[in-house]
């Protein structure tokens, strides 16, 4: 459908970017919030898809040069969408999840900067890349992404000890009184209650406050170290 495509918008005098109409859905208020709209397109492909055919035959129809035009179009359109390799990509995967895998102690992992995200928007940092660590260790991870959240569930992480401070913390902002009246072993035994077991910072990316706040509000013991991640469990 989209090599169709490309004759009908060329002979029209358009610009090949616009091959590809479903890019220009993201930057469409509400409709951007749809998961998946490449799907709608697909009609709408067909419909020009359609469209491209009849132009082409009716450049088809005419003098040789008309003719001639349509081949060439045809031709650069089959170079155009010629496969070339796509760039591959060796995701990050710290032996140290394995590790957690196996360690004794059951309990939830919380990776730092900490991110609740759905379809419409995020509270503090999400990171994407802890969805594939979750396939290393096995186990429960706090946040994390849903493509329609509650947005009480968002309100309850943003009120939990601790946790509220990670993610307030991890998208730039400041430490609650309540926080900031807590001692680090009560911290500790807050994240405790709340079924978590280890915390996992990666200091690349953490605010030099989250970083602080971990290592000095919270009763926790160093485990691990790699690729600027700290594996610590809740103590």
């Amino acid at each position: 459908m989209t090599w169709a495509l490309g004759p009908w918008l060329i002979a029209f005098g358009r610009q090949t970017p616009l091959i590809l109409p479903a890019i220009v859905v993201r930057y469409v208020p509400i409709v951007a919030n749809a998961r998946i709209p490449g799907r709608a397109m697909v009609v709408v492909y067909l419909v020009v898809a359609m469209l491209a055919a009849i132009g082409v035959a009716w450049l088809s129809s005419r003098q040789r040069t008309a003719r001639i035009a349509a081949g060439c179009l045809v031709l650069l359109l089959a170079l155009e969408c010629a496969p070339a390799p796509p760039p591959m990509y060796v995701p990050d995967m710290p032996s140290q999840y394995a590790a957690l895998r196996s360690h004794a102690r059951a309990g939830a992992v919380c990776e730092l900067p900490l991110g609740v995200r759905d379809g419409f928007g995020e509270t503090g940092r999400f990171d994407s890349s802890v969805l594939l660590h979750q396939t290393l260790h096995e186990r429960p991870i706090v946040g994390g992404f849903l493509a329609r959240l509650e947005p009480r569930v968002a309100r309850d992480y943003a009120t939990m000890p601790v946790v509220g401070s990670f993610l307030r913390l991890s998208s730039g902002g400041k430490l609650s009184e309540e926080s900031l009246g807590m001692t680090p072993r009560d911290a500790a035994s807050s994240l405790a209650s709340a079924g978590i077991a280890f915390v996992v910072l990666d200091t690349r990316t953490a605010s030099p406050d989250l970083i602080q706040y971990v290592q000095t509000g919270i009763t926790l013991r160093l485990i691990g170290e790699q690729d600027g991640r700290m594996f610590y469990e809740v103590f």
